[in-house]
């Protein structure tokens, strides 16, 4: 399942299912997005670690896929996992309003968005600005 939330300010945020951690939208009109994968975190540090969560994992088996990390997904652009992602975001984009709401381009970020990594918010909202700012270099690319 996949949830969406639209914002007065015309930008995105979704959660998927398992496999999927959070989403943002950026770029304009919002049609493009970054996508964090669920990973286990480290209990002292909170920080985000490669392994992907067991729910995950589950995930990767249900669609064929036996990555168990992230860099994993991430390096060989596992087809079977970036396919069932392309699913959901073919379902939201299904009942989008209009082309601006639907998501045309999307990657995979290496860190899960976290409090710790300045992501999140204390109570775990998005900060879309923040991850506009720290992960420019992989939102550029979505451009090229």
């Amino acid at each position: 399942m996949t949830k969406k939330t639209l914002f007065p300010d015309g930008t995105t945020s979704w959660s998927s299912g398992p496999g999927a951690g959070r989403g943002v939208c950026v770029g304009h009109g919002c049609g493009d997005g970054c996508l964090s994968g669920q990973c286990e975190v480290d209990s002292k540090s909170g920080e985000p670690l490669d392994r992907l969560s067991s729910e995950a994992i589950s995930f990767c088996r249900h669609v064929g896929s036996q990555s168990s990390t992230v860099s994993e997904i991430v390096a060989l652009q596992d087809p079977r996992v970036y396919a069932a992602i392309q699913k959901c975001i073919d379902e939201v984009n299904a009942v989008a309003v209009s082309n601006a709401q639907k998501i045309q381009k999307w990657i995979i970020l290496e860190k899960d968005f976290t409090i710790a990594g300045g992501e999140l918010g204390p109570t775990a909202k998005v900060k879309r600005h923040f991850i506009t700012e720290k992960y420019k270099q992989q939102i550029s690319k979505l451009y090229r």
